[in-house]
């Protein structure tokens, strides 16, 4: 599995069988109540636990990319590992959740959203710097940084430590020499640079819900603090991580006076064509696609096949180009034959959700 031509790597542990998911289907969803508010987490403890993981993780995976470990706040163990390769002239993706088609399933813990977050890696530069962004699929929980506070998008480049639901996970840049990080974790723990936390964005979970845009400035006191420890091992010293709001609102128009439109994105089925405009701050936070009230296009008649997921893919821009990200959906998204996790949409070319259920093509004016 470790092979050059494997974008992701996937290591699931504690017993899970996804064959036996009952959320392996998205007319079935399963509830809990709200979580209470999140409490600031002692990440280095938690680090402890990671790291022969993520370490071990980084040493196999042989490629420029991110490494993730899952650690299960109530077992006190690791819960899954993935790591996802930053390619060269592309982005590339994967889904965090409770559904059985996320690519780091997370199953024990019911107020997870069945598709709660994606990890993006944005196309990887010559300089071989990992940048990737981490979106919260409007949850009602969204996730945490180190502070406690509710984030719904970040952007980072370097190690960064967030809370989702009851779950610690750690993201490493693995474009680092993995034999520089030591094997104790205590001394790996000092060689975690900082996190500086830029543009601070506290999420809304409930914001889509409320119709209304913006995220509200967190004030300097609330900014997440990082480790303080100055790197000694010839890294960054600091990593810089910017907060942004994540997709906004759920409606079939998102383009305003206040953010005029950049393109448009057309739904077609069984001859029937719906087109949503969208503009420049809409394409950047992101769009979701599905049947599901939290969608974008809740509403649209084209998409109102049961074999569409409730939420099927994530429209974003990223560094300037628009991708669609099948966000774990049941029956998939193809580009011509092939199944895909993510993919460019080029104008005039169209990317077909399901088994021909209906296609979707972004439109530039």
């Amino acid at each position: 599995m470790m092979g050059q031509m494997r974008s992701r790597i996937i290591h699931l542990v504690d017993g899970q069988d996804r064959s036996d998911a009952r959320n392996l289907r998205t007319s079935v969803m399963v509830r809990g109540d709200a979580p209470a508010v999140p409490v600031r987490l002692d990440f280095a403890s938690l680090f402890a636990i990671a790291w022969p993981d993520l370490r071990r993780l980084v040493l196999g995976f042989g490629e420029t990319g991110v490494a993730v470990v899952a650690v299960d706040l109530v077992k006190r163990r690791v819960a899954g590992t993935l790591a996802l390769a930053a390619r060269i002239g592309r982005a590339n993706a994967a889904i965090i959740g409770r559904h059985g088609q996320c690519d780091l399933f997370l199953h024990a813990d019911p107020t997870l959203a069945l598709r709660h977050m994606v990890l993006i890696a944005h196309p990887q530069t010559t300089s071989g710097e990992v940048t990737y962004r981490l979106v919260d699929l409007r949850t009602q929980t969204a996730f945490t940084d180190e502070g406690g506070r509710r984030l719904e998008s970040l952007t980072a480049s370097g190690p960064t430590f967030v809370q989702v639901g009851s779950y610690a996970l750690f993201f490493l840049d693995t474009s680092d020499a993995p034999t520089a990080w030591p094997e104790d974790p205590r001394e790996a723990w000092q060689c975690v640079p900082e996190r500086v936390y830029v543009e601070e964005t506290a999420a809304e979970p409930d914001r889509w819900k409320r119709g209304r845009q913006g995220g509200g400035k967190a004030s300097q006191a609330g900014l997440a603090a990082g480790t303080g420890v100055v790197d000694s091992w010839g890294r960054q010293s600091v990593t810089l991580v910017q907060t942004q709001p994540g997709p906004a609102r759920a409606r079939l128009d998102l383009s305003t006076d206040d953010d005029p439109a950049t393109g448009a994105l057309k739904l077609s089925s069984a001859g029937r064509t719906q087109t949503l405009s969208v503009g420049h701050g809409s394409a950047r936070s992101g769009l979701l696609v599905g049947r599901y009230e939290r969608c974008d296009t809740r509403g649209a008649s084209v998409l109102a096949h049961h074999g569409i997921s409730r939420v099927h893919a994530l429209v974003i821009e990223i560094e300037g180009v628009m991708y669609a990200i099948d966000t774990g959906s049941t029956n998939g998204i193809f580009a011509g034959e092939t199944n895909v996790r993510i993919a460019p949409m080029a104008q005039g070319a169209s990317l077909v959700l399901g088994d021909a259920l209906a296609t979707m093509e972004w439109l530039v004016p």
